[in-house]
Formats: structure tokens, sequence, C-alpha cells
């Protein structure tokens, strides 16, 4: 879409190159080589699940993310792919999420993921228990449609569980779909 509707058909003059599933595994590599040395070539339009993993993008001084994964790591990886060893400039990285739209709640969705893991994983990298109103208060911290006035106080005797057992299921599909339609409810 960027290539066709913005690169091709309006900045005609920037050179590019791409690194995505429509290129060669063979050419991958040369195109990274190219835009980091050739400085005449000032885009890189890559994919996430391509330009996230052991690359090193130090030509790059700028990464804008319009499409987001559900998985914030990868997103971090990418991320890091132009924060490498020899990168001499500053680099400003963007997210394009425009409002009231999937990738608003995805990019809320990597929060709450974020945030958990960081809660959940103690200093000795052990799981630690957690009780339910703590995730629910990670979900409303970082709530899309915010009404303090709905937010609810749950016991920690009647609701608490122990992710050590549950957080397999955390993440699943029916999980994620019934987040959803919490917050459906909200609105």
């Amino acid at each position: 879409i960027i290539q066709k509707h913005l690169l091709e058909k309006y900045f005609t003059n920037i050179l590019f190159v791409r690194l995505d599933g429509s290129v060669k595994y063979s050419q991958r590599y040369e195109n990274i080589d190219q835009f980091n040395s050739n400085p005449s070539i000032h885009v890189l339009l890559a994919t996430t699940s391509i330009g996230g993993l052991g690359l090193n993008l130090t030509g790059a001084d700028t990464v804008i993310f319009y499409d987001h994964d559900w998985n914030p790591m990868k997103d971090l990886q990418a991320m890091d792919r132009a924060h490498r060893i020899g990168q001499k400039k500053t680099v400003s990285v963007y997210r394009i999420i425009c409002k009231d739209t999937i990738e608003e709640k995805i990019m809320n969705l990597q929060s709450f993921k974020f945030h958990l893991a960081n809660t959940v994983v103690s200093q000795e990298n052990e799981v630690a228990d957690i009780k339910s109103n703590k995730i629910i208060e990670i979900i409303d911290d970082n709530s899309l449609d915010r009404h303090p006035h709905d937010s609810k106080t749950i016991d920690d005797n009647e609701s608490s569980f122990d992710l050590t057992n549950d957080y397999q299921n955390l993440f699943s599909k029916d999980k994620i779909a019934e987040y959803i339609e919490k917050m459906k409810k909200r609105i």
C-alpha cells in the first residue's frame, strides 16, 4: 500500500528497497547492505516478521510502525534492529494508530501484555502469584474507553488465582475475545 500509493505515486524521487515476503531470500541481505551503505536510499519497507529478526539496520534513523503485531515483543525486536552496535544516528520511532480502530485495540492489548509480563515475572524470573483484581487494574490502566464510574472492586478472597496454573490460557483466543466483549460493553 505504501509503495503503490505513496512512494510510486507522490514521492517518485525517493529511492527505496523492500524487505518482505515478496523479496527472494537471496536478495534480502543485498537490500539490507544497500540500505545501510547507500545514502541515496532513504526508505526500507519491511514487515516486522521479516525485518524484526537478527538484522542490523544501522542505516535507519527513523522507524515507523503502521502495522502492529499482537505480540509486543515482535514490535520491540523490530525496533531494536535500528538500535544496534555501530548506530551513529539518533533513532526516532513512530507508531501510526488510528483512533477507534483495531490497531488501537491491538496497541491496548500489547500494552496490557507487556505490563502483565513485567508484573508477573519476579526478579528471579519465577512466575509470581497475582490476584485477578491486579489484572483488572492493569487492563483499566490501559483501557481504550475509561469510565471511572464503571470500575468495580473485586474481593481478593473470592476471585484470586495462581498464574502458574493458568498462564497458558491467559492469552488464549477465548480470553482475548472475552476482553474485547468487556470493552464493547463499556462503550
